[in-house]
């Protein structure tokens, strides 16, 4: 897989991890049932994945991607929070 390739599977995967935790925050509908619920624990997992994938691939992003994916990862975990509470 060429770099750029590579770089893409990552980020649309990881793309998919933040619309799946915004999901089971119950921030969002469901994209197929149009319902809306809390899954904490299934948001949690989705964020840990996000998380243990973004240090796994950090030394092959392009700084200004890296950013921008931290900053998507801080502000799913503040979310998490604010749904706990």
């Amino acid at each position: 897989i060429r770099d750029s390739e590579y770089l893409n599977i990552v980020v649309s995967f990881l793309q998919t991890l933040v619309s799946v935790v915004w999901v089971h925050l119950g921030l969002v509908p469901h994209p197929q049932t149009q319902l809306v619920a809390k899954k904490l624990e299934e948001a949690r997992k989705a964020i840990d994945l996000y998380e243990k994938l973004l240090k796994e691939v950090d030394k092959d992003l392009p700084p200004q991607l890296k950013v921008e994916l931290e900053r998507i990862l801080q502000e799913m975990k503040v979310n998490y929070v604010n749904q706990l509470g």
